[in-house]
């Protein structure tokens, strides 16, 4: 069996090649950075999701049974300012994927985001109305109706607030850009008015293989927990990682006018998650402390 992960590089991506079962074969792509620390036995390709035609090369070459597609062009204030480069990547580009790999027989696990939800009535399940108020979330949300009309039996995972130790050349996480400050003596800010129910990487990635082992079609929503707000999460981060919880202040998200706003309370209902695939959902103190056992450095000079 063998498997094809776009963004293999990402946080996401990176903890689905190390939890992935030893059965299948594995395929990862990156897009800039190639790997320096390829996992055996991973064979990784440069893809660009706006070349349809490298897209179809790739799946003619890899010929997978299960693609999973994490890659997207994922900074929501990024994505504002370049709706058309995000539309190209988040919507054409699966597109492509989509209909280079049914063409072989190929199932579709599609990763989508928290971002498909306005903030304004959770906890949400999967089957509440998608409201996404930023151009990243719209593009979410069309990419996500596009795979499913095209096969109902399409897998969508959408994770809440992931975290995690990312490869050094890629965009840090929450925790991580916090690391990376604390090292160096910046100060942090950390918005007290945005919630989520954060999720470990490695643990979402546990919950994609075994949705996917299980055949499991439709949308699952994975988060932790907890329901944090970003200054409440990042405080209990920094006394795990044995800076002390005074190191991170409080704001208002209206601290950051030039920012994308983001929406309210994104957190989740998991009652599909813990019945189906059969997993609790971890505290965010659990995942933080497994993370920090796992820190390619001490955890006070620990940096994304």
């Amino acid at each position: 069996m063998k498997v094809l992960i776009t963004g293999g590089r990402s946080l996401l991506g990176k903890a689905l090649v190390q939890a992935a079962p030893g059965e299948y074969g594995l395929h990862a792509t990156y897009f800039q950075h190639p790997p320096s620390d390829a996992a055996d036995g991973v064979r990784y390709h440069q893809l660009d999701l706006r070349d349809a035609a490298q897209i179809a090369s790739l799946a003619s070459q890899a010929r997978p049974d299960i693609l999973v597609h994490v890659a997207s062009l994922g900074d929501v204030d990024y994505c504002e300012r370049n709706p058309q480069e995000a539309w190209d990547v988040n919507v054409r580009g699966t597109a492509e994927l989509w209909n280079a790999c049914a063409r072989l027989g190929c199932r579709m696990t599609y990763v989508s985001s928290n971002a498909v939800f306005d903030g304004n009535s959770a906890p949400y399940t999967e089957k509440d109305p998608c409201h996404p108020t930023s151009h990243y979330g719209r593009t979410k949300r069309v990419a996500e109706e596009l795979v499913q009309s095209l096969d109902p039996a399409t897998l969508v995972i959408r994770p809440n607030l992931l975290f995690g130790w990312n490869h050094p050349d890629h965009r840090p996480n929450p925790v991580t850009s916090m690391l990376g400050k604390l090292a160096t003596g910046d100060r942090v800010e950390a918005v007290d008015d945005i919630f989520n129910n954060p999720v470990s990487a490695e643990d979402c990635a546990v919950a994609i293989w075994r949705a996917i082992r299980q055949r499991c079609s439709g949308t699952i929503h994975v988060g932790g927990r907890d329901r944090l707000s970003r200054y409440a999460f990042l405080s209990l981060a920094a006394r795990v990682f044995e800076f002390g919880g005074d190191v991170v202040a409080p704001v208002s998200s209206s601290r950051f006018p030039s920012l994308t706003p983001r929406p309210r309370d994104t957190t989740y209902r998991t009652e599909r998650m813990e019945s189906e695939l059969g997993l609790s959902p971890a505290l965010a103190g659990e995942g933080l402390s497994r993370m920090k056992a796992l820190a390619p450095h001490p955890a006070r000079s620990a940096a994304a």
